[in-house]
């Protein structure tokens, strides 16, 4: 028994020496057990939406080029299936592409591109696999509603006409078609799908469903026998390359049908390739299908370079091969559809994956990889951690591939670390040794060793440089027979604008480009409700834009033409930029959206529909002009942002055709024109809008500059300010930028010759700190110089403004500045002015008129003025400039302007309170001090007009005092902010307090606590400004909370998640709250708010008739919101409607904005909370506010009943209760919801209003699919438009967060230290235990046998066996034993 006791220890120590000297096992590579499954491609998709729209417009032979990277067989790609979308007029991300049934009976097999496409596709590879999937449908499919399925057939007879039509006009066969794409699915629409292809005699072609996630598709197959029949794959979208059971169950093909939207970089290409071996060694699908098949649409918009290859430059001729190229010719140029995996297919030991397919005829193809997780990382889903680490991989060939001596090899290394990748290198022939071979893999690298002989790594002549959108660029669509439906360049965003030949026009406007669209789509994203379609280049800043325009609908028709438009794609619904509309009943509008929200000018104009109109839309700096037919319409609107964006054209809103026949005049609302040129205008051609406009022969002419541009060339000043980084200098700048001036000359001339005329503005300038921040209103900016070199800056400038009003430290080089141009006046070619820009606090402690204490302070008083004691370096610096001046006017002039309390633009020492207001994290805005002192205040802009004017008219008096007409005090300022922006309550706090709040600075505290009245005498006698705020920020509170919001970009935004119970709403709901800072309303909590405002409100109710009627409807509303309470929200009527209705419209929702949970629930509480009337036609109409609340984004969730109720049994018994989930309850409120979307719904009421609503199907309740869908929110709605955290937040959460680091890996450090003292104590022990000595142990082993074993053998064994050795001396027969053996077997009292 001695060697039981080191078997233990022996046994270790073999094990550890076995596994320090023994090579891993090799990789088996045999079919001898049997194949996997069969191989179905590689593929690319085009659509989803207009991703290969600048593909077209290249011109030869690059187009060709690019084709063949994409398509030809063993050269790049080399792809084996294409998928496209099957256009449905409706923006899919990146553009709308054109149906070829825009309505019920038009049919066109020639619109778009994909046609065109499939063809040359089909032309490099004849064997291409070749699929087509709706993501939208045009609105007659819809019968109106945002949904396909109401009428299945419809549906149905549409898709099935453009496979024939494929077929018929371009010989092309459709193999597979899908469902919707990424939105719910219909089992009844899927079985008529394929009973009508079966009816057309189209039993080839295949349904792919579901297009979204692998469930619930899955579940219902194997629920469904006749739905199983018709579904041939499931498709499943960014698998993040694993599948589920019941996927597996189904034994149908598996396919990734779209996967990787990954920018095309390296780590884009790392994505591609692990996904392409992975997508099959976990999740076993047998096709992997790119979104997208090349990057051929703007960058800007979303989702830029998220192809294969990119190809965005038409005009330059430019395109880029990316490493997805390379990557994706690993597997294709080896493989082709029908190979078969081999069932010895995994993951590497040190991490990576192989793959590897056979013919069936001898051929062999593996792909290795071994990307890292960091280079590796797609778009979605999140990727769980992994490792990767060099290693030396064995493979061994057997079963038919044993013979093989041979393999070709093929490699490409990404190379992280040196930055210099080689994709898709030839290396020498691989030799084996009985079938053996053996690879040295490094991270980050693809193989391929191949049977296959064919491979190419093809290529061709550099495509020319990459060169930006020309900057002038014109098109008049004269073209007879157009190759492709829509004009180059353009990219449509909604609606679809397409060539037309005006035959009923008689004149020059006979080739134009229409909106065709008339009817809004059945929508995949929200699309605008207005059409547009976008050119140019996205940097464009400065650009005149002209477009002879042609409206086809009486009254309500109306176009635009647009500059700086910055957003597109799913995005565009939230597009800014300057945007000219002319509308058919005679007036026109400029807004700063396209929606219309943000007015920045209107007017009449007496334009009318069926009469050709040529608009011009200038964008220069920050200011915006318009011309009707060459005359101007509208001039110098200010633009705040955006700061650049493409050019575009669009009409006013999808309009109703009177009848479907196609090219009518009555077809519906129209953007068309004749002509459209794009002018950019950089800061080298200043004068380029001045030019004179030729149209001559249907196009646009540049003539030379005409004298009157020369001399205002000449005339053209250059303004110096300091601080330009600042709030007040900055606005100011804006503000004189290209506003026109007069010269700098003796305001006592009288020669002709030095009369005014107007000239432009240069601004130039000091900043505080070096920023990348675009100023297009500067032309120079200067940091860090020394007074010498600061000097000769000045000495080049017309007018110096020093600003000393917000930052007391500029004062003493505001007072050198003075004083060495004063020094230098001998030396001035030309005159000079020097403007300084004070502050009203040099007036502080001027004593009033002791006769008369109420009456103002006026500009003509100056000399009384007693400052502030921390202001006394102000007034020796105004004295000074004054007196620097009265040396010689003539060449230098020298202006005081003292300035009240700025506000305005985005506010500067008033923002603590709007920001306060605005946030509402304070029940009350605070006034600081006892609020009844009166505060000198101008609105920036007409402190910067008041500037203006004096550069212009060069006044005599050099003193002016810059103050609107209010006398508010600060208790009003405030008061008027928080009814605006908040909640409309103030408080009274310590004066002192605002030393403890960090927004605010020494100077602002001081500036704030002044009491003065003030009147601006001589700025109103001398000059006729164009006041912004004349009476003050408290009347025009209301347009300064706008300047507030627009500036900032505090735009509210509001959301609705629907759905059935349990279905996770209020989990997205919170999280959506959380990502974007927005108030989360839920129906319980608002009732529970509500009852707890009305019994207060009941209580507090008076004895009289009045207060009598006042408790009593508190007293009815609150039995009302109680009832609800107790029902759960069972029993909604309109009073409860009207409460949520109250909720919604409080500043913190209408300021944030807002994510309605579970609300409304039906059609008509939709109704109650949005609606106030319909219009003539039964059309809903939300009133002014309405649209307020209106949600902008509606997310509907759904699962199916199975996975709810598994939900709510696994849920906590705490949630279960605080929901009411308790079966008893659950189930009927289920089946309630289910019968309601029988009726019409919540949804089909956003709908009609044509707010799209996004589908979202929940499948599981793990954490990673809360962030998939989460992700699919953010992809909607885009990013925050909140504050973020200000400077001392994000330290003190970066300090948080640095301090739980700290904790969680001292924590660790912890335990990591526990678990190795335990496991010493362990192995200590275990040791001490084997080295017992030999005598113990088998006296233990003894003592522990000898017990029991006389009692189990007296108690179990002994009195049968007596009995037996009894009857065998009794019966004594010839073989005792055996009688023996058969009486125990026989009297034996176990039975087994």
């Amino acid at each position: 028994m001695a060697w039981r006791a080191v078997f233990p220890a022996a046994l270790m120590f073999l094990t550890l020496s076995l596994s320090a000297c023994v090579s891993p096992l090799p990789y088996v590579l045999d079919d001898k057990a049997g194949l996997g499954r069969v191989f179905d491609g590689i593929g690319g998709l085009s659509g989803g939406g207009a991703t290969s729209r600048l593909l077209v417009n290249y011109a030869e032979p690059y187009r060709s080029q690019i084709l063949d990277y994409l398509f030809k067989p063993n050269f790049g790609a080399s792809l084996h299936i294409l998928k496209v979308e099957i256009g449905g007029d409706a923006q899919t991300t990146d553009g709308t592409e054109p149906s070829h049934m825009h309505y019920e009976n038009d049919e066109n097999y020639f619109r778009g591109y994909e046609w065109w496409l499939m063809k040359e596709a089909k032309k490099r590879n004849p064997n291409i696999t070749l699929i087509g999937l709706p993501w939208a449908f045009p609105g007659w499919v819809g019968h109106g509603k945002n949904w396909p399925y109401d009428f299945p057939d419809v549906t149905a007879t549409y898709v099935v006409n453009w496979i024939l039509g494929a077929k018929q006009y371009h010989d092309l066969d459709i193999q597979y078609v899908g469902i919707w794409n990424e939105r719910s699915y219909d089992s009844k629409y899927i079985k008529l799908l394929r009973y009508t292809l079966d009816k057309n005699g189209l039993e080839r072609v295949r349904i792919i469903a579901s297009d979204n996630l692998w469930q619930p598709i899955a579940h219902s197959l194997l629920l469904d026998p006749e739905l199983s029949q018709a579904v041939d794959v499931i498709g499943a979208h960014y698998p993040g390359t694993t599948t589920v059971k019941d996927a597996l169950t189904t034994q149908k093909r598996l396919w990734s049908s779209e996967d990787y939207s990954t920018f095309n970089n390296e780590v884009g290409g790392g994505c591609w390739a692990r996904i392409l071996n992975q997508n099959y060694v976990n999740g076993h699908m047998t096709a992997t299908i790119s979104w997208n098949l090349v990057a051929s649409y703007y960058q800007e918009l979303p989702f830029g370079r998220d192809g294969l290859m990119t190809a965005e430059e038409p005009w330059s001729g430019n395109y880029v091969v990316e490493s997805p190229i390379w990557i994706t010719a690993h597997t294709t140029q080896f493989t082709q559809p029908g190979w078969t995996y081999l069932q010895t297919v995994g993951h590497l030991e040190q991490g990576g994956s192989y793959v590897a397919l056979t013919d069936g005829k001898g051929n062999l193809t593996v792909v290795i990889e071994t990307m890292t997780h960091d280079h590796s990382v797609c778009i979605r889903p999140p990727l769980p951690a992994f490792n990767v680490t060099a290693q030396n991989a064995t493979f061994q060939l057997k079963g038919s591939f044993a013979s093989i001596k041979e393999l070709q090899v093929w490699r490409s290394q990404f190379n992280f670390k040196t930055k210099k990748p080689s994709f898709f290198e030839k290396l020498t022939p691989l030799k084996l040794l009985d079938g053996s071979f053996t690879l040295n893999l490094a991270e980050d690298e693809v193989y391929t060793l191949t049977t296959v002989t064919t491979g190419q790594r093809g290529s061709y002549p550099e495509p020319p440089a990459s060169a930006r959108f020309p900057k002038v660029y014109k098109d008049d669509f004269n073209v007879r027979a157009p190759p492709f439906s829509e004009a180059p360049n353009f990219a449509d965003q909604a609606g679809v604008f397409e060539y037309f030949i005006n035959l009923t026009d008689s004149g020059p406007h006979v080739f134009t480009l229409r909106q065709v669209v008339t009817q809004r789509p059945v929508t995949w994203a929200a699309d605008a409700d207005q059409t547009v379609s976008v050119i140019g280049d996205y940097q464009w800043q400065n650009l005149t834009v002209t477009c002879d325009v042609f409206m086809e609908k009486n009254q309500t028709g109306g176009v635009f033409i647009a500059a700086r438009v910055n957003k597109g794609g799913q995005s565009v619904r939230g597009a800014t930029g300057v945007f000219f509309w002319l509308f058919a009943n005679g007036t026109y509008k400029v807004t700063n959206d396209i929606g219309g929200q943000t007015v920045l000018a209107e007017g009449q104009s007496g334009a009318r529909a069926y009469v050709w109109y040529t608009l011009s839309l200038t964008v220069q700096g920050q200011y915006a002009s318009g011309h009707l037919n060459g005359f101007p319409l509208w001039k110098n609107a200010v633009v705040l942002t955006p700061k650049n964006g493409w050019a575009a054209i669009g009409a006013h809103s999808f309009e109703l055709a009177q009848d479907n026949t196609c090219y009518t005049n009555r077809s519906g609302q129209r953007g068309a024109g004749l002509l459209f040129q794009l002018i950019r205008l950089d800061g080298e051609r200043e004068n380029a809008s001045l030019w004179k406009r030729h149209t001559v022969n249907n196009t646009v002419n540049m003539a030379e500059p005409t004298m009157e541009a020369v001399e205002l060339e000449q005339l053209t000043k250059r303004v110096y300010i300091n601080n330009l980084d600042s709030y007040s200098s900055k606005h100011i700048a804006q503000f004189l930028h290209r506003r026109l001036v007069g010269p700098c000359v003796d305001p006592d001339a009288e020669d002709e010759k030095d009369k005014r005329t107007s000239g432009v503005v240069q601004v130039v300038g000091s900043v505080s700190e070096q920023s990348d921040e675009d100023s297009p209103h500067v032309l120079e900016k200067y940091f860090g110089l020394n007074r010498d070199e600061l000097l000769l800056k000045l000495m080049e400038c017309d007018v110096i403004i020093y600003n000393v009003s917000q930052n007391e430290d500029q004062v003493e080089e505001a007072l050198w500045a003075v004083s060495a141009l004063h020094n230098e006046i001998g030396q001035f070619s030309e005159p000079k002015m020097f403007i300084l820009i004070s502050t009203v606090m040099t007036w502080a402690c001027s004593k009033p008129d002791p006769d008369n204490p109420e009456r103002p302070f006026n500009d003509k008083m100056f000399v009384k003025r007693k400052p502030h004691p921390n202001f006394k370096q102000h007034l020796y610096l105004e004295k000074k400039v004054a007196k620097m001046g009265k040396t010689d006017r003539t060449l230098f002039l020298t202006y005081v302007v003292a300035s009240g309390l700025q506000y305005g633009m985005g506010e500067h020492v008033l923002h603590f309170f709007f920001k306060t207001s605005w946030l509402g994290h304070e029940p009350e805005t605070p006034v600081f001090g006892d609020g009844h002192n009166i505060i000198p205040m101008i609105h920036i802009n007409d402190l910067a007009s008041v500037i203006q004017n004096v550069i212009e008219h060069q006044p005599k008096p050099h003193y002016l005092v810059a103050v609107d007409s209010a006398s508010s005090t600060m208790e009003d300022i405030v008061k008027a902010i928080a009814a605006e922006l908040g909640s409309g309550k103030t408080k009274r706090t310590p004066f002192e307090d605002a030393f403890l709040t960090q927004d605010l600075s020494m100077m602002d505290i001081e500036s704030m606590m002044v009491n003065l009245r003030m009147e601006a005498i001589l700025v109103k006698s001398l000059f006729t400004i164009n006041w912004s705020c004349e009476s003050g920020l408290v009347a025009n509170i209301e347009r300064v909370a706008e300047e507030y919001r627009r500036t900032r970009g505090l735009l509210p935004v509001r959301l609705c998640v629907l759905g059935p119970p349990a279905v996770g709403k209020s989990a997205l709901s919170k999280l959506i709250c959380q990502h974007y800072s927005l108030h989360h309303i839920t129906l319980k909590e608002t009732i529970s708010e509500a009852i707890t405002k009305h019994e207060d409100t009941f209580k507090s109710a008076g004895v009289d008739a009045e207060g009598e009627d006042s408790a009593s409807e508190a007293q009815e509303l609150l039995n009302i919101l109680k009832e609800t309470m107790e029902q759960n929200g069972g029993l909604v009527d309109e009073q409860v409607m009207k409460v949520v209705r109250d909720k919604l419209m409080s500043p913190p929702c209408r300021n944030q904005g807002f994510v309605l949970d579970g609300l409304p629930e039906t059609y008509e509480q939709a109704k109650e909370l949005f609606t106030e009337h319909e219009s003539e036609d039964g059309q809903l109409q939300a009133s002014a506010s309405g649209k307020k609340i209106t949600p902008e984004f509606v997310f509907s969730l759904d699962a199916t009943d199975d996975f709810l109720r598994d939900r709510v049994l696994n849920m906590p018994e705490r949630l279960v209760q605080e929901n009411h989930f308790e079966l008893e309850h659950f189930l009927p409120r289920l089946a309630i919801y289910r019968e309601n979307k029988e009726e019409e719904t919540a949804e089909d009421y956003f709908d009609e209003l044509g707010i799209s609503h996004v589908c979202l199907e929940i499948t599981s309740s793990e954490e990673p699919n809360c962030s998939l869908l989460m992700q699919m929110v953010c992809d909607v709605v885009g990013e925050p438009r909140n504050y973020g955290l200000c400077s001392h937040e994000l330290e003190e959460e970066e300090r948080i967060m640095a301090e739980e680091r700290m904790k969680t890996e001292s924590q660790l450090r912890a335990k990591e230290e526990q678990r190795e003292k335990e496991e010493a104590i362990k192995r200590n022990a275990r040791w001490e235990k084997w080295g017992l000595e030999e005598g113990k142990l088998q006296e233990e082993l003894m003592e522990a046998q000898s017990a029991p074993m006389k009692n189990y053998l007296m108690e179990h064994v002994m009195p049968t066996l007596t009995q037996g050795l009894l009857e065998c001396c009794m019966t004594q027969p010839a073989d005792p034993v055996d009688f023996l053996a058969e009486y125990l077997l026989k009297n034996n009292t176990y039975e087994y």
